[in-house]
């Protein structure tokens, strides 16, 4: 019988992702507040109306993170722990019935780093 356990490489990498996942739900939060005020969601982006504005880090997980036009959370992480800025995190809000539903797409799903 053999028993197959994940690479702790990937389980490293996915638990410090974490930081990124942390950043998102603050991001979206926004998004929604935006949306709910605003009723559209082509008025949210980083800088305006409750958003924050576009960010850059020296150090740690996250280089770069924004809200594109549209409400659409951007977050690039830097190039350490095995990660790349390929790796990067997407959501992408929808106005559904006056909810919003979220797809998640970028580097990071696509190397199953999040799901």
């Amino acid at each position: 019988m053999s028993i197959s356990l994940p690479r702790l490489d990937d389980l490293n990498q996915k638990a410090r992702y974490l930081e990124i996942l942390s950043k998102a739900s603050v991001l979206q939060s926004s998004v929604e507040a935006c949306y709910l005020l605003g009723g559209d969601l082509s008025i949210c982006q980083s800088g305006s109306n409750g958003i924050p504005k576009l960010t850059t880090y020296k150090t740690g997980i996250i280089k770069t993170y924004e809200v594109e036009k549209g409400g659409i959370v951007h977050i690039i992480p830097r190039a350490i722990y095995g990660l790349s800025e390929k790796d990067d995190y997407v959501l992408t809000p929808k106005s559904q019935k006056g909810n919003i539903e979220w797809h998640l797409s970028g580097g990071a799903k696509r190397k199953g780093i999040v799901h």
